[in-house]
């Protein structure tokens, strides 16, 4: 099987993932109007989060489904299914009738198909990941990188989409029917995806232990669950999802709050901040396969140096100065790519027993409760409290995210054998 065909087929459904989800993200002020017409201004902004967020509930049903298809039928099978699940409901997105053709049916189907969205890509990030590793141990750190990488090169095919839409249509247009088309050019790309992963081998980690380990019954992955492990992932990777779900969606969508008919500027802030985080996160993961930083000090000072300046950054980011703004982002940016890089592997134990589906399970659980809720969460903070308020939950999610990582104050240190 040909090397780079393995590699594209794995990464070409993280940029599907989040060209949708920057889509949503940023098309939130027009969706709203589609299917949340009657809301005020301000009631529908908060509630346009909210609908962004409650699709994340289906992140650990999702996790749990394929991660169990990827310890009994294997990895292929599960990122497979994912890929199909993803567009058949990326695309049903697309074809949903408006609030006032159907009513109420038409949130509700949108927040069905939200549900589906994120039940499928639940294993896309660390589950393709783990495929890798599995199948390039010698370059660990680099593929780790290049599917964490790609999700921001999604973003940023998303953001080329959206900011074409807004310079050649107006916003009505744009809320009577060009939203949609995002959505529906995302079938061939996604038709392409699992043709690539369809002739795909399986990982040779995965092929070993499928013969060698006695075969368990679904129900065991369920009832049988070490809740000790699965907490200390879900706190390690609390951090990620926090920082990186508010570089590409709170910020964005604050600035077009703060800069007065500055769409198009703060779209184009957000393409060069896509490919700026991807870059980095590249250099990042070839820095630490070859052992010019150590991973998990690196992690370390990252987590603890936005914990000290997350009061600080809240007052940039809200000054209304568009220089501190763009400081404040890259700055946050910095940080989240080297996070990104290298934090699956300081979680992940290549010797525990299905590692695939706890890793998967744990990062979904963080994803759907600290960077799906994220937006909601510190937007309700700056709608009730202030936008300094913001800072105390950053804070909190970073010093748990310290202590799991590193799992000595919090729990009683385990002899994991980790990649480093």
């Amino acid at each position: 099987m040909n090397h780079k065909k393995i590699i594209a087929g794995t990464l070409f459904g993280g940029i599907l993932e989040y060209y949708d989800f920057m889509v949503f993200g940023l098309m939130i002020v027009y969706i709203k109007n589609v299917f949340l017409p009657e809301m005020s201004s301000e009631v529908g902004y908060l509630l346009g989060f909210l609908l962004f967020s409650i699709g994340y509930i289906g992140r650990p049903i999702g996790s749990v489904i394929l991660g169990i298809i990827g310890e009994t039928k294997g990895r292929k099978s599960s990122i497979l299914i994912s890929i199909c699940v993803l567009t058949i409901s990326t695309v049903g997105v697309g074809c949903i009738p408006s609030y006032e053709s159907i009513g109420i049916i038409s949130p509700i189907i949108l927040i069905i198909l939200r549900l589906l969205q994120n039940m499928a890509v639940s294993i896309e990030q660390v589950g393709c990941s783990l495929y890798l590793i599995e199948t390039y141990d010698l370059y660990k750190y680099r593929v780790t990188s290049l599917v964490f990488g790609s999700f921001y090169l999604g973003a940023f095919c998303g953001g080329i989409v959206v900011l074409y839409l807004s310079y050649f249509y107006n916003h009505q247009t744009i809320v009577a029917w060009a939203w949609r088309i995002p959505f529906l050019i995302s079938l061939p790309f996604g038709i392409l995806t699992a043709w690539m992963r369809l002739s795909m081998p399986d990982s040779p980690y995965y092929i070993v232990k499928a013969n060698t380990a006695q075969k368990r019954p679904w129900s065991s992955f369920i009832y049988k669950i070490n809740y000790t492990r699965l907490i200390k992932i879900v706190l390690s990777f609390a951090v990620l999802p926090a920082l990186s779900y508010t570089s590409v969606i709170y910020i964005p969508n604050l600035l077009i709050k703060t800069i007065p008919n500055g769409e198009n500027l703060i779209l184009i802030l957000s393409l060069f901040s896509n490919l700026f985080i991807f870059s980095l996160v590249l250099i990042n993961g070839y820095m630490y396969d070859k052992l010019i930083c150590n991973p998990k000090k690196t992690i370390n000072t990252a987590i603890l140096m936005f914990l000290i300046i997350s009061y600080p950054l809240q007052i940039m980011l809200n000054c209304g100065e568009f220089i501190w703004i763009i400081l404040g982002q890259l700055f946050l940016l910095i940080i989240v790519s080297i996070i990104a890089a290298g934090i699956l592997l300081q979680v992940f134990n290549s010797k525990d027993s299905d590692n695939y589906y706890y890793t998967n399970l744990g990062f979904n659980i963080a994803i759907a409760i600290f960077g799906g809720l994220t937006p909601s969460i510190v937007g309700l903070l700056d709608y009730n409290y202030g936008y300094k308020s913001a800072s105390l939950y950053y804070i909190a999610i970073c010093f748990i995210s310290y202590i799991a990582i590193n799992r000595k104050l919090l729990f009683k240190q385990e002899k994991f054998v980790i990649y480093n």
